[in-house]
């Protein structure tokens, strides 16, 4: 058995694997256009920039979105649906089923990040903690996760 800080160690890898996209192939779903994101969350002069990265063979791609200031708003994962079934996993008990978005969708209360799938794509968003001149609701994540599936 391993000891306690070893298996929060372990959890902690496993919640960055989720958020940092180290598990699961390039992404099949697909970004979501500025002028669409500025309309959900009622911002201008949205921005996004993509990045396509590989670790230990996965390949996964992250769309990070700007507010005009320059201020973070979200990010984006995308996946295939195989990934899926790994986010899911990883997160185990510390996520809740969501209804209404995709095929199955959960959200990780803690970071609030709601991820779902289709049967071709998986996508994940999660607000930024650090832009603290917007709120993004709950409904408004569903909205951007529904658009990008």
């Amino acid at each position: 058995m391993q000891p306690l800080k070893t298996m929060k160690q372990t959890t902690a890898a496993a919640l960055a694997a989720l958020t940092l996209g180290v598990i699961g192939p390039l992404a099949a779903a697909g970004e979501l256009a500025d002028a669409a994101v500025a309309k959900e969350l009622g911002v201008s002069g949205v921005t996004h920039k993509t990045t396509t990265r590989t670790w230990h063979g996965k390949t996964y791609t992250d769309v990070a979105y700007k507010d005009g200031r320059g201020g973070d708003l979200f990010a984006l994962r995308l996946g295939t649906a195989d990934q899926y079934s790994l986010w899911k996993h990883a997160m185990g008990t510390v996520s809740t089923p969501v209804t209404g978005v995709g095929d199955e969708a959960f959200q990780v209360k803690n970071f609030r990040a709601i991820c779902a799938r289709s049967a071709s794509s998986a996508v994940c968003v999660t607000p930024s903690f650090v832009n603290k001149n917007l709120t993004i609701t709950d409904q408004q994540i569903q909205a951007l996760v529904s658009a990008a599936l």
